[in-house]
């Protein structure tokens, strides 16, 4: 199995060591395994990175990997598989303790989705889900107009947590028009700071503002 790479994630060096204690399939159904689990977002390619890097110095300094080196005992490489184990635990608390401190986008669809399971879909021509999306997104988008328009005209105190709340609302029907559209929050989001960066490159300008000229992402 020499020169074969297994799928990319940090368990993959692991594999290629206990590749010689147990047979392709066997391998290849734990790699399976263990890529499911590994392949949170944001992590995956820096993982990636993170092997290729270690393989580079491999064989920078050794002039051969791991797996082409036929020099190294049973027990020498058992040890090698160990410091990799402890090098993949170290990785997957990481990944534990910052996806619990820190929601990404398209955790928030997710999550967001839990809720709007009973949502028609299936009216409209099947558009249900995105009118009733878009109605809210406005509706929601109203409130926090509303209350912004009480304390500019009303004599109203500005109440910091009633507009976080009334965000949240607008955020989730956001969400449940990307899922009615077959995209992602994360998707949204990139599209529209790569479509800013194209139509002002060094910031807001209010010339190009002026003059501006329509620009896509895609």
């Amino acid at each position: 199995m020499n020169g074969r790479r297994y799928p990319d994630c940090v368990m993959g060096k692991v594999i290629d060591k206990l590749a010689y204690y147990e047979n392709q399939e066997e391998c290849t159904e734990r790699m399976n395994a263990y890529e499911k689990i590994i392949s949170i977002e944001g992590y995956r390619d820096a993982i990636v990175r993170l092997i290729d890097r270690q393989r580079a110095k491999g064989m920078e300094k050794y002039g051969q990997t791991l797996e082409e080196n036929t020099t190294l005992t049973t027990e020498q490489r058992i040890e090698h598989a160990q410091e990799e184990l402890v090098d993949a635990l170290q990785y997957l608390e990481h990944l534990k303790q910052t996806q619990a401190d820190h929601l990404t986008a398209n955790d928030y669809q997710r999550a967001a989705m839990r809720t709007a399971s009973g949502m028609d879909r299936e009216s409209y021509n099947g558009r249900g889900l995105l009118l009733n999306a878009v109605m809210g997104l406005n509706g929601e988008a109203g409130e926090v107009i509303d209350h912004v328009k009480k304390v500019c005209f009303q004599g109203h105190e500005l109440n910091r947590l009633h507009l976080i709340e009334e965000l949240g609302d607008v955020a989730w029907y956001l969400a449940v028009c990307c899922e009615a559209i077959d995209t992602t929050l994360e998707e949204v989001l990139q599209n529209n700071i790569d479509k800013l960066r194209k139509r002002y490159p060094d910031g807001f300008d209010k010339s190009r503002s002026i003059n501006r000229e329509e620009v896509s992402a895609w």
